[in-house]
């Protein structure tokens, strides 16, 4: 949320408060059901050739609780899902897709971020079993959402296999879901380390040709 305090001081009314127009889009926002603060923004783009405006969603969410991150995902996954646009969701999960995880051993793993991470189930001997948490990917592709990188064949991948999305080696957490429709149009997945960042840039590459064909649902009231 935008703090106040951020802003330059002014005379007059409306002193110490944000843009006219930031405030409208933080009420449409609030809107939207995504909370008052919600893990992603959303922008409509309007693609020559293409006759319905795509919406694209940038995510990040939650690094430190799965309650948050399902919580999250439950919100984006309905105004996804009532909205009906064509729609491209992607970014930062902080979580396990359940095709092509590309983890390593959980217990490997850095304990501060086990936790969003992992299901605990009682293991032999009195000893606890860490199994991946699937929370996320599951909520998102209940609503028909497909994990798009996971949906191409290996030699339409870049590299072909489904590999770790940081040079921490914890799993692909970054990933695009794509509404139906969309899964056909997707042509070719690039995941290429930077110097940048310590999670790779990925990048999606789809069909004008075929996205042109997809028409989006009537939304749900």
């Amino acid at each position: 949320m935008l703090s106040r305090r951020k802003w330059p001081r002014a005379l007059g009314p409306g002193a110490g408060q944000p843009p006219a127009a930031i405030r409208e889009a933080a009420r449409a926002e609030r809107g939207s059901g995504g909370g008052p603060l919600p893990s992603w923004c959303q922008a409509l783009l309007y693609v020559p050739g293409i006759t319905h405006p795509v919406a694209v969603y940038s995510v990040h969410l939650p690094a430190r609780s799965a309650q948050e991150q399902r919580s999250q995902a439950q919100r984006l996954a309905s105004v996804i899902a009532q909205k009906g646009e064509i729609t491209i969701a992607g970014g930062d999960w902080n979580c396990f897709p359940r095709n092509g995880a590309a983890l390593r051993d959980l217990g490997d793993m850095p304990p501060h971020l086990r936790p969003p991470r992992m299901h605990t189930r009682p293991g032999p001997g009195g000893t606890l079993k860490l199994e991946p948490n699937y929370d996320v990917d599951d909520i998102l592709t209940g609503v028909g959402l497909t994990d798009a990188a996971a949906s191409l064949p290996p030699e339409r991948r870049d590299p072909p296999a489904l590999t770790a999305t940081s040079i921490y080696d914890n799993g692909r957490i970054d990933r695009f879901y794509l509404t139906p429709g969309l899964r056909e149009a997707a042509e070719q997945y690039i995941q290429v380390g930077t110097d940048g960042s310590d999670h790779h840039a990925l990048m999606l590459i789809i069909s004008r040709d075929k996205a042109s064909t997809v028409t989006p649902r009537e939304p749900a009231p």
